[in-house]
């Protein structure tokens, strides 16, 4: 039994292997297939001179929404506040109002409202730029922080949302059930020259071809490479 248990570890460890060895290859194609101009909202404010404040705020907007909902809602709301203490002072109803086409507004007025609060009370109305001061802030989770200090401080981190998380583990990269654990993964394996991209790449990538049900494996730039793990129907 003990020798059998450690021949299948091995063989499970020879296959993850064999597709770890084609991560640059793949990340190459990719970055070529997506350009900059294609990329969402939050993508194209990354180190761009954009106020981290109003990255923090786009990114916990986007949340549980598409991005044409998070850029009208985003561009709404900074038209009237763009600073935690306007946004403190905005009367609940009318950011409810301002950032109703994001969905969850009542909750997402809520936390824009504390995040704000904290901001400005703990860290004097400046953005914190550690990963240990943004997730000490109550509403700002492992992405959230990712992207603030990925897109507005061009830190080296690993932004994982559900098309960072699927699309690894369907290419037999990494076999991890949460996006947490998907970020410390490949931490491990993907190379840092590609972390700056990563996020941008994978968002369209899973939009557009790799979709979560049915992708479109016909137009995959990258099909060849990829052992299509648990994909049972595809286009």
């Amino acid at each position: 039994m003990f020798l059998r248990n450690l021949y299948n570890l091995r063989v499970i460890k020879y296959t993850m292997n064999k597709y770890i060895q084609n991560i640059s290859s793949e990340m190459r194609l990719l970055a070529k297939h997506f350009n900059y101009s294609e990329r969402t909202t939050l993508n194209r404010m990354r180190c761009n001179k954009e106020d981290p404040f109003r990255i923090l705020v786009s990114c916990l907007l986007s949340l549980r929404t598409q991005d044409k909902n998070t850029e009208k809602a985003s561009n709404m709301l900074f038209a009237e506040a763009d600073m935690p203490r306007k946004i403190i002072a905005l009367p609940m109803k009318k950011l409810e109002k301002l950032i109703y086409s994001s969905g969850h507004y009542k909750k997402k007025s809520r936390v824009l409202k504390s995040v704000s609060k904290e901001i400005l009370t703990r860290f004097n109305g400046k953005v914190p730029n550690t990963e240990e001061e943004l997730l000490s802030i109550k509403g700002v989770g492992r992405k959230t922080a990712n992207i603030v200090l990925s897109f507005a401080f061009c830190q080296q981190v690993l932004p994982i949302d559900t098309h960072c998380h699927r699309i690894p583990n369907r290419l037999g990269w990494v076999k991890t059930k949460t996006p947490e654990k998907t970020e410390f993964a490949l931490r491990e394996i993907l190379p840092k020259k590609y972390w700056m991209e990563f996020n941008g790449i994978f968002v369209l990538f899973g939009k557009t071809i790799c979709q979560p049900i049915s992708p479109w494996c016909s137009k995959c730039p990258i099909q060849k490479y990829c052992p299509r793990i648990n994909v049972k129907r595809s286009r």
